[in-house]
């Protein structure tokens, strides 16, 4: 009924201490274990295949880390909820034959269980808005939206949100991001609090992995982007990102521009207009060469009326020109702003060095406009 997910890379001692523990909770509800070893070095293949034969052992070839090797085994989980423990908690008592007969009855997507560290108990972490920033930070109060390093859920609607977000740089911010995305879909998440679990590393770590503040920073602006649209949320980072700027801090500006353009290319949002436009753009710019006068209608993009000839006049925006891009243009380079001007300068520039057929053609009077037409009808 509960698949216990454990991903380990290069934790052979922690698992001679906790994996027995792990055995001895899941045989108490006849449950079973997969251990995913994340391109390890030492010795873990060896010491699990020998002493847990029925564990199901996995290996990567490389280490993908624990997102991708989350991902990676999902879809292979077939019990109805799945139980994830990071190898650093002891586990002494988790009541889980309860814990599943109130997920069932209640249609709960996610239990936490708290931990402790030190003799002092945390529910989990969550995320603090400080300084125009998002920390992840541990807490002992029950908020909306937090995730432990203890958790059990529901595996088909664990598997409906395609588990964790790709373009991610932390594992930290990965979960939580999956565990917002469920609540805003109106899943339900709550805690057991009779659980005993102890943390005995440091609170900075989360699921073994230290954090990286270049991926944090990066992390940081792609969560916001992804869920924090509001006026005032967009204000605050509009002054945060000038502010970055302003101090000339190299390395942080060099992973906002990472996460900006990631966000902008690769993520889920923007993947399939942004990718199908541009394959489109380019597929139809490389065909301008191939591609008769007859069969398209050319068009002059200008804002003026001196314009003798018949031609299809529209005025001009970026829309409509990546919308015309397979037609014979024609641009009046005086109805254009200063930044369009440049901006198609520079594409044009591009294009010639790439020796490619020009994408379009300025013109600046019903002559020259006469014998560009001309030229292409030859």
């Amino acid at each position: 009924m509960v698949t216990l997910l454990l991903i380990a890379c290069n934790q052979e001692r922690l698992l001679k201490e906790h994996l027995s523990t792990y055995k001895r909770l899941m045989d108490s509800i006849q449950g079973e274990i997969i251990l995913v070893d994340d391109g390890s070095s030492d010795h873990t293949k060896d010491y699990v295949t020998t002493h847990f034969e029925t564990i199901s052992y996995m290996k990567n070839p490389v280490e993908l880390g624990y997102c991708q090797s989350f991902n990676k085994v999902l879809a292979y989980i077939k019990t109805p909820y799945v139980l994830c423990i990071d190898l650093n908690i002891e586990v002494r008592f988790i009541p889980l034959k309860n814990v599943l007969s109130y997920a069932q009855k209640n249609n709960i997507f996610m239990t936490n269980f708290p931990f402790l560290h030190q003799n002092r108990q945390f529910y989990g972490y969550y995320l603090a808005y400080k300084q125009f920033r998002l920390y992840f930070e541990e807490t002992t109060l029950k908020t909306p939206c937090f995730c432990s390093e203890v958790m059990l859920f529901d595996t088909k609607r664990l598997q409906r949100l395609d588990g964790f977000s790709s373009h991610y740089h932390s594992t930290a911010f990965s979960w939580y991001d999956l565990i917002y995305r469920a609540l805003k879909e109106g899943e339900s998440i709550t805690i057991s609090a009779n659980s005993l679990c102890d943390k005995k590393t440091s609170l900075s770590t989360f699921f073994s992995y230290l954090p990286d503040q270049n991926a944090l920073l990066k992390d940081n602006f792609l969560f916001q982007w992804r869920f924090y649209r509001s006026f005032s949320f967009i204000f605050k980072r509009c002054i945060y990102v000038t502010l970055l700027f302003l101090s000339f801090n190299g390395s942080k500006i060099l992973n906002f521009i990472q996460a900006y353009f990631q966000w902008l290319f690769f993520t889920k949002r923007h993947n399939s207009q942004m990718l199908t436009s541009v394959k489109s753009f380019f597929k139809q710019l490389l065909s301008r060469g191939t591609s008769s006068f007859s069969a398209h209608q050319p068009i002059l993009f200008t804002n003026h009326p001196n314009w003798d000839h018949s031609i299809l006049k529209e005025s001009f925006s970026f829309k409509l020109l990546l919308t015309h891009i397979s037609d014979p243009i024609f641009i009046d380079p005086q109805s254009l702003s200063r930044v369009s001007y440049y901006s198609l300068i520079v594409i044009h520039k591009c294009w010639i060095l790439l020796r490619l057929k020009q994408p379009f053609h300025f013109v600046s009077s019903n002559y020259a406009l006469e014998h560009e037409l001309a030229h292409y009808l030859l």
